[in-house]
């Protein structure tokens, strides 16, 4: 865990531990919350991405896809953008707009990120076909 910390330390927002004395008689112990929704992406999700693409990073300069229902797609976005790796995100048709928009605007002028909707159910199938794909992600876009 120590090494994962120093790997995206330099990338994250130190967020503080807050103790919620209200919750404590209502749950029988006590309450203590970490504010990760003060990191730029608004989720603790960032820090496992980041983590990923920077233990990765030259396997993963080609670009990264994700799957996802919005938020961990925010956080892949984002962390592409900060290591200027193209990034594909798969959604669903019914994703929220205001995730498609926070992702769009991860992109940056030099990062790729394409979201392709999907109806399916099971979006791993077209991220499968996608895999199979030879070509540069950007050129998939």
């Amino acid at each position: 865990m120590t090494e994962a910390y120093n790997r995206i330390f330099p990338y994250i927002i130190k967020t503080p531990i807050i103790r919620l004395e209200q919750l404590d008689e209502i749950v029988g112990c006590r309450v203590f919350v970490k504010a990760e929704n003060l990191q730029v992406t608004h989720s603790f999700k960032i820090r496992g991405s980041l983590n990923k693409i920077v233990k990765d990073k030259d396997l993963l300069k080609n670009g990264v896809v994700v799957t996802s229902s919005g938020s961990h797609a925010i956080v892949t976005a984002y962390s592409a953008k900060i290591f200027d790796i193209p990034a594909i995100a798969i959604l669903r048709d019914t994703a929220p707009k205001f995730k498609q928009d926070i992702i769009s605007n991860f992109g940056g002028r030099s990062n790729t990120v394409a979201i392709l909707f999907t109806t399916t159910k099971k979006p791993m199938r077209l991220l499968k076909i996608l895999m199979k794909m030879k070509n540069d992600l950007k050129q998939c876009v």
